[in-house]
Order: C-alpha cells, then structure tokens, then sequence
C-alpha cells in the first residue's frame, strides 16, 4: 500500500527534476543482459534491423563497462547466505597437503565479516578422493631476531632504551598469561627468531619441520609443534593451527591462508541497519529496521519514513462517542513503522524449539486499514519458496540483541584489480527494546 511506504522527500525532487528527462541505466543495463543471453529485442524500441544492431552494440558496450566498474549485478541474496541464521554459511575444499584426498573446511567470519586464518575449521574429510598430489617446498634462509620496543639486549654493557618501563609492569600472581609473557619479554626474549616465507593464497601447507644449522655446522631437526605424533586435543599448542572438529576436535598440522581482502577493505556507505532486540514484556522480538534504501539508493531512516506515514495518512473523522463514559477502549497501541514483529512459533509438533516468525503490524490508513511492509533486504530473504513465512533460529536473537548491517566495499587485490562488492555482517549488542505495545487499552475520554 502506497500510503504506509511514501516516496521520500530526496526521491520526490530527484523526481521532478529526471522524470522524463533522463535515462534509467539499471532498465537498460537490464535489457542488454537480456540480449546476451539471446533474448528478444523489444520492437517496441524499433523494428528497423539496422537500428536494433546499433542499440544492441551500444547495449552489450554499455554491459561490458558496468561489468569492468561494478562487477556481477544480483538482485538475489549472496549464495552462503543462511536467513535462517542470519550468517554465512561458506565451505572451502582443499587438497590434503599430506597426500590422502582433501578436506572440508567451513569457513566463518568475523563481526566485520572478515576472513582470516582463524576462521576456518575442518569438518569433514574424504581421503578416497583423487586431488593433484601436493608440491614440496624446500627454503634456505638466515633467520634474523624476533625485536619489539623496550626489549633487553642480548649482550652486556650495552646501553638500553627506555621504551617500556619494566619497573612498572605490577602482576597478578594468578594472571598466568600476562607472567609468561613479561617472562618472554625479559628472560626469553633473544631465543626468538624470524623465517619469513610467502605462502600463496588459497593454499594449505603442512610444516613437517626446521633443519637448523649452528655455526659449528651441526645439523638439528625442530618438529613442528601441530604434528600428529603429539598428544591429541586442543591443549597442545600451536601458534597457527586449524581446529579438526571432522577428527575429534584435534588442531590440524596445515595452515590455510583465504583469499580475502581482510582489513584493506574501505567500506563505504550503509546501505542497511536493522536492530534485532527481544521484548520481553509483549514476549516477542523486533527486526528495528533503522536504515533502508530509498527508491534512488540513498540511506533512508527508518524513524524519518514513520513520521512522513503519519503526515500522509488523513483519518476519517470519528464519533464522538458517549459524553458520559470516562474511558475510551483501544483494542492495541500504535508501533513505529520500522518496527517489523517477530512472533514465537513451533514449527515441528511435539518439538519444543520455538523459532521467530516475520509478522506483520496493521496501521490506520486514509481508506481503512493496511499492513505495514519490510523494505529490507534482511527481512525479505529471496530464496524462500511461495507463499512461506520467513522464520529464524531463536538463538540467533540473544538478549544483548543483534545488530545487522550491509554496506558498500572496496578493495584492490594483489594483481592491482579493482573489486566492489555489498557486505554483510553482524555485531552482538544494543540490548533488549520495548515497543510499549499493548493490547485491550482503556484511556482516559478527551470529550468528557
């Protein structure tokens, strides 16, 4: 209903001023995909051959320069992700450095929706699978000293900065992590040493070990500290290690490094903000749509779009009622707009799992009643089938509430290409919100 989703005010002057005047590029941009995947050219453009071979070379340009700046258009959800869950749900297969097939590992990200090497686990292997057999790799190198500032000299009668005041750092006995480390830094801190080595992204390596040559020439083997010859479980420590949850949650002996553009990622604009929050007065949650997208792609804010509803909406003039009576009876309160409902249900007889169900609230319009809509893309999961109700894991709305954003990112990779993509990501916090709905509400009578 037009009426509980206004055009915006930005919208209504880019309106007055480009309606009938410009060119739509996303309609054309539409219509030269269609083209080159064989479609029919549209003779409501022209019929003359000549004519549609120009349009249609201009068109499959225009296509391939919006390919170069922006890349793949979709307008379906990113295919890892999980509504349900509200996360990406990425697997990542790669060949076995050990030789026997690959593995499976499930690659989560972080709250930024970053990935790094901690974010991947092994869940499942297939050792019969027949991958490329793994390459050797053999370095010489000269190690050099592990440095930070403040750190002790190695020799005598050297003189030392003061960068760190050692006489300063006070421990907890109990704080076992901080003694061992001041304990590295002052004691341990010359055994330290650097092997730089470049790992090709995407691929998984296996250390089976370090040959050291001391200046007498004796030769010594140092094992790497992940093998599988050490107790099993993750009590043994490794610095870079993978947990093997497909294994009995040992940590593997390989180390991946992902193709991600981690932290050199510059974000952009926030195309969308919506808060998850529990209310445990009315016992339900809230999706709190705070920012959406306007017709013309700008942030739109949820509460602006809640009053400009209101400014839209004429209501027909009441009765006056009875005179006499001291209350007034409203069968429920009014909820902002950007306040989509999620009710509790269950999905499965006999199972006591209770999953959260998109609702809809009802709002007073100039001709009766109408539903109030979810302009997201969060709220409005693309893969569902026909005429399903969009639900969630409970679990995933804790009482710190959720937090879920998409914005625009930019990232160059390693051979200088340029890459622009919309991310998505979610941040624990913000709490529990109390919508102030209420049901069966008597109020005092203004008349009387």
């Amino acid at each position: 209903m037009a009426s509980l989703d206004p055009i915006d005010p930005a919208t209504q002057r880019f309106l007055r001023i480009c309606l009938g005047r410009a060119i739509d590029g996303y309609a054309l941009t539409l219509l030269a995909q269609s083209l080159a995947s064989g479609g029919a050219f549209p003779t409501s453009i022209t019929t003359d051959a000549t004519e549609q071979g120009q349009i249609k070379t201009a068109l499959l340009a225009l296509l391939a320069y919006v390919g170069e700046v922006f890349g793949t258009l979709g307008t379906s959800d990113p295919a890892a992700w999980a509504p349900s869950r509200l996360e990406y749900n990425l697997n990542v297969v790669a060949v076995d450095p050990s030789g026997s097939g690959n593995a499976t590992l499930r690659a989560t990200p972080n709250a930024k929706g970053e990935f790094d090497w901690y974010s991947l686990d092994v869940v499942a292997k297939n050792t019969a699978a027949v991958e490329t057999p793994p390459t050797p790799i053999h370095i010489t190198t000269i190690p050099s000293s592990a440095r930070f500032p403040g750190m002790p000299n190695p020799r005598y009668w050297y003189i030392e900065e003061n960068t760190i005041a050692h006489a300063d750092v006070k421990l907890d006995p109990t704080d076992i992590i901080s003694l061992l480390v001041t304990d590295m830094m002052l004691v341990h801190g010359s055994d330290w040493f650097l092997l730089p080595f470049d790992q090709t992204l995407g691929t998984a390596v296996v250390t089976k070990g370090l040959v050291v040559t001391d200046v007498f020439g004796h030769r010594n083997l140092v094992q790497a500290a992940n093998r599988t010859t050490q107790p099993v479980g993750l009590d043994r420590w490794a610095m870079y290690a993978h947990t093997d949850e497909a294994n009995g949650r040992r940590l593997s002996n390989y180390f991946v490094v992902p193709q991600s553009s981690g932290s050199l990622a510059h974000e952009g604009i926030t195309l969308e903000d919506v808060r998850l929050a529990r209310d445990e007065v009315a016992d339900m949650a809230w999706a709190i749509e705070r920012r959406t997208l306007s017709p013309i792609r700008e942030a739109r804010s949820g509460r602006e779009r809640d009053a400009e509803i209101d400014a839209s909406v004429t209501l027909p003039p009441t009765a006056a009622g009875d005179a006499s009576a001291a209350l007034l009876y409203r069968a429920t309160t009014r909820v902002p707009a950007n306040w989509i409902p999620l009710v509790g249900v269950q999905p499965v007889a006999n199972d006591p799992s209770i999953q959260f169900e998109k609702a809809a609230m009802l709002h007073p319009t100039s001709t009766g009643v109408g539903v109030v809509p979810a302009l997201g893309k969060f709220l409005r999961p693309t893969d569902l089938p026909p005429a399903s109700p969009y639900r969630l894991v409970a679990e995933e709305v804790p009482r710190d509430g959720l937090t879920l954003v998409r914005a625009v990112k930019r990232s160059r990779w390693v051979d200088g290409s340029t890459h622009l993509w919309v991310s998505r990501r979610r941040v624990l916090g913000a709490g529990e919100a109390q919508s102030g709905l209420r049901f069966d509400v008597t109020l005092p009578n203004p008349t009387t």
